[in-house]
């Protein structure tokens, strides 16, 4: 009995052996955990393979690329075999780009990968690149210099312009000047220099900041001008009576310094200087004309523009003048006054002369408030000769000074402009007859005296 039992066993536990399942391989199972420390060119990323599926591991790491589901046939990072957690350190990567990582764990079935990872590596920034351009308009204390952001190094551009000194090598320690930031690369910004000393050689170069840093475009030399004394011309002779002549001059550059005074040197001998008789006429560049008076008729003159700056003097070319003959005449009508027998700027009763505003002594084209000379613009601010305080200034002058005679300055002697009692004298006890000589009017002025034939 008891020897068919231990049989029976045996046979039972035969069969039991027989039944157990055999085991099947399988791919590992690896996870892709975290991606960290994260920089411009490298990251670390972590895995673990949680099981070898029945084979032992004999490669893992992490496959990864920029463009989705990476493969460990492609570029990765191999980590060892087995199972376990592991990290892999990527390296050499590309700044600010996305890469796409995946853990991968291989045995002798085949490659399992894990989760897709993605992550972006950190924007490079480097100082930026700046290019110091060219130099203009250079003056006796200034000048304009360029200035060209090439690269921005990555980041916003906060501050740019150019620096400079009398020493080698300016930085941002010695003077400087801001230009606006400008948005687009490839755009110029420009710095004038000012309060520069002259005739002094500066050194200049541009400048550029960002996060990173600063940036110095190469280094430019230039020197600024020494002052001069004024450019001047002696334009022209006009206007040339008995004891008058008008010169007009031309200032073209004041030397860099400030006009103090221009005007008309002239005298009876040649190269006429400041020691001679002169005129001013204010001051500053541009055209300006002097009318001379008191001068001697039928005599040669010579005159010369002038301009003075801190500097010295300059003098333009000069210009001979041959004041007329005085041969004016003058009839008696038995009046109060002799009449001349011309107006002033006529050689005789033929022509009509010069026409003058009231107080002024030389002839012009534009007669309006706006270039009389004793207003400030309008009817309404007379600074002389005014009788009523609703034109400007009143000082009841109603007879012109010899200053502002027009026949007095330009006749010279006693000639002088006619008040209005002596013209309504010459109205009202002459007789006037009108004719047409050569299709031109004429009046014929008699008394019981003389007769005078007037335009």
């Amino acid at each position: 009995m008891k020897k068919v039992n231990l049989f029976a066993i045996c046979i039972m536990a035969c069969l039991l052996a027989g039944c157990e399942p055999k085991v099947t391989e399988q791919k590992p199972t690896v996870l892709t955990l975290d991606v960290t420390e994260v920089t411009t060119h490298s990251a670390q990323v972590s895995c673990n393979v949680v099981s070898d599926g029945g084979s032992p591991v004999i490669d893992r790491g992490v496959a990864y690329d920029i463009y989705p589901n990476p493969k460990a046939t492609g570029t990765k990072c191999k980590a060892g075999t087995g199972t376990g957690k592991y990290t892999c350190s990527l390296t050499e990567l590309q700044d600010n780009k996305r890469y796409y990582v995946r853990a991968y764990a291989k045995n002798e079935i085949g490659i399992q990968y894990g989760k897709e990872v993605s992550f972006t590596t950190i924007k490079e920034i480097f100082p930026p690149k700046v290019s110091t351009g060219g130099i203009t308009n250079i003056l006796l204390t200034s000048a304009t210099i360029s200035g060209l952001i090439i690269n921005d190094g990555g980041a916003d551009i906060t501050e740019c312009g150019i620096v400079y000194s009398t020493s080698e090598n300016p930085t941002i320690l010695n003077d400087k000047v801001l230009a606006e930031i400008v948005e687009e690369k490839t755009e110029v910004f420009r710095c004038e220099l000012t309060g520069l000393q002259e005739q002094t050689t500066y050194f200049v170069r541009a400048y550029a900041i960002n996060e990173k840093g600063i940036a110095y475009g190469e280094e430019r030399t230039f020197n600024t001008k020494q002052s001069e004394i004024p450019v001047v011309t002696t334009v022209a002779v006009t206007h040339v009576y008995y004891a008058s002549a008008i010169i007009s001059g031309n200032i073209t550059s004041d030397g860099g310094k400030d006009i103090i005074e221009c005007g008309i040197v002239y005298s009876t001998h040649q190269n006429p200087t400041l020691s001679n008789n002169k005129v001013t006429n204010g001051r500053g560049i541009g055209n300006f004309s002097c009318q001379i008076t008191g001068l001697q008729d039928n005599t040669t003159y010579y005159a010369c523009a002038y301009a003075i700056n801190e500097v010295g003097v300059a003098y333009g070319n000069q210009i001979k003048i041959e004041t007329k003959k005085n041969i004016q005449e003058y009839v008696d009508l038995g009046l109060s006054v002799k009449w001349a027998t011309c107006n002033v700027g006529a050689n005789d009763y033929t022509e009509y002369g010069d026409y003058f505003a009231w107080g002024e002594t030389q002839p012009k084209e534009i007669y309006d408030w706006s270039t009389y000379k004793y207003c400030d613009g309008s009817s309404s601010s007379l600074t002389k000769y005014n009788t009523e305080s609703v034109y400007g200034l009143v000082d009841n002058k109603t007879q012109l000074t010899l200053s502002d005679d027009a026949a007095h300055v330009n006749w010279g002697g006693d000639w002088r402009m006619p008040t209005m009692e002596e013209v309504a004298e010459l109205i009202n006890n002459c007789d006037c007859d009108r004719i047409i000589i050569d299709e031109k009017n004429y009046c014929i002025l008699s008394s019981s005296i003389l007769s005078y034939q007037g335009k």
